[in-house]
This record gives structure tokens, C-alpha cells and sequence, in this order.
């Protein structure tokens, strides 16, 4: 299905609240709507299919003694956080708790296994931060939607679904205008319960799983 854009999405809003020669909300408050409503759809997808539909990739290369790193301008959630081992594969990092932050600064820990991280306002702290240079890391991260400003930006179509950003942006108007929202309300349910059960598994192949976090260290003897 095609991407709609922000113009689209405002005329097909406008239309289900019977607001087409209306002007009692504006485009700008409109839109507004409309980007508040894309967070909620965005937010409700990632609860039941996962972070990574809408994964992205930081690169870092790390500093020998430097413990921050700048996390993306988009960040809005951590998925996964590894570093390049000496085998050439990806080691995932577990976040270590403020209680342990000086626990593997001593020399006694310089594995890869040993590395932990943890983020810290717009940082991404790594410790032990020493026998680093030039290691390669990357934050697996959930970004922020970008916003939709202009008339021609675009929202990614997802199967019909951004008919839930119309519906809701609809009830916000009348909402606004004080009218009764029953109808369209009943008709966001009725696509949500739809929605719910579509996202419940996007890898029908391979249903999520428990993982044994364990193996991570029982089996992790990667040296700096």
C-alpha cells in the first residue's frame, strides 16, 4: 500500500469528521494531531511486534580512556548494544547497574565478556572504558518518527494501518468541537482488535522465544 502523505492524511482526516469546508481546526493544529497520532501508532506497534520493526544502527569507534558516547539525535530506545570481538563477530553487552560502575575497572577484567554499558542522559557509557582503541561498536536502537512538516512528507504505510492516525485524528477534532466521537470511536476499536491480532508475530516462521542469557557468559572468551 502506499505511503500517504501529510496532505493525504489531513484531507482523509477532514473527510471522516465531515470537516472538509471546515476551518474551525486549522492545517498546522491538524497536523499536530496527525504526528501525535503516528507516536501512537508507532508506540503500539513496537509493544507487540518488538523494537526492531523500526530498528536502526549507530557505528562508534572507540577511544582508549573515553567512557560517553553521543547517542544518535533520534534515539528513543536501546535494543541491543555489541562490540566487534577479536573473531570478527558482534558480542552483545549487558547494561551494568550503577552499584558496579567501578566493578570492572580493574586490570583483573579485559574481556570482551567484561565490557558493560549503560545510558546516561544523551550518553552512552561504556565501562571499563581502557583497552579499547579502535574496538568498533553499535547501538541497535529504536529512533524517534520523524515529524511530518511539509504537505509531501510521507508516512511509511504499514498494511492499511494509518487508517488508526486518521481515525484518531478525527476523534481529536470533534473532540474539539465537542461533537459525539461514539461512531469513529467504535470503528478505531474494531481496527485495533484487527491490528492486535496481525502484529501478535511478524516472523510467522519463527515464533519470539526465551533466551538463556546465561550461555552469553558462560560461553564468552573473547580478549581484548
Amino acid at each position: 500500500m502506499a505511503s500517504p502523505t501529510l496532505l493525504q492524511l489531513r484531507t482523509r482526516t477532514r473527510e471522516r469528521a465531515n470537516m472538509e469546508n471546515s476551518t474551525f481546526v486549522s492545517d498546522s493544529e491538524l497536523s499536530r494531531y496527525i504526528n501525535y497520532s503516528i507516536n501512537d501508532l508507532r508506540d503500539k506497534m513496537i509493544i507487540k511486534t518488538g523494537e526492531e520493526y523500526f530498528a536502526d544502527i549507530e557505528a562508534y569507534t572507540l577511544v582508549d580512556g573515553q567512557e560517553e558516547y553521543t547517542l544518535p539525535t533520534d534515539f528513543y530506545k536501546i535494543i541491543s548494544v555489541q562490540v566487534l570481538a577479536d573473531d570478527q563477530l558482534w558480542f552483545p553487552l549487558k547494561r551494568f547497574e550503577y552499584a558496579e560502575q567501578n566493578e570492572y575497572a580493574r586490570p583483573l577484567y579485559s574481556r570482551v565478556a567484561d565490557l558493560r554499558y549503560r545510558i546516561r542522559g544523551d550518553k552512552l557509557i561504556i565501562n571499563p572504558s581502557t583497552n579499547l582503541a579502535r574496538r568498533n561498536l553499535r547501538l541497535i536502537y529504536v529512533p524517534i518518527p520523524p515529524e511530518l512538516v511539509n504537505d509531501n512528507d510521507t508516512l511509511q504505510g504499514f498494511n492499511g494501518w494509518d487508517e488508526y492516525v486518521v481515525l484518531l485524528s478525527a476523534i481529536k477534532c470533534l473532540q474539539k468541537e465537542e461533537q459525539d466521537v461514539s461512531a469513529l470511536y467504535a470503528e478505531l476499536q474494531k481496527l485495533d482488535a484487527r491490528m492486535d491480532k496481525m502484529m501478535d508475530n511478524r516472523d510467522h516462521s519463527s515464533p519470539a522465544r526465551v533466551y538463556d542469557s546465561s550461555r552469553m557468559s558462560r560461553g564468552a572468551m573473547y580478549y581484548l
